[in-house]
């Protein structure tokens, strides 16, 4: 019989292999929530990697404003 002795509080150096690792400038934590209409959802899912196509889309128009 195999018994699995969990480690209910790891040290964080043995979390930082299994860490999410971006390039970012800063990360991303913050959420925005919108209504738009069912077609144009469709259309974003659509894209390869819609939730960054999504980003980067409100970044061009935040600069230009």
């Amino acid at each position: 019989m195999f018994v699995f002795m969990a480690n209910k509080q790891p040290k964080i150096d043995q979390l930082k292999p299994f860490a999410f690792k971006t390039e970012r400038e800063e990360p991303l934590r913050e959420r925005v929530q919108i209504r738009i209409p069912t077609s144009m959802k469709k259309k974003l899912q659509e894209q390869e990697n819609w939730q960054e196509f999504v980003r980067q889309a409100i970044a061009e128009k935040l600069k230009s404003a």
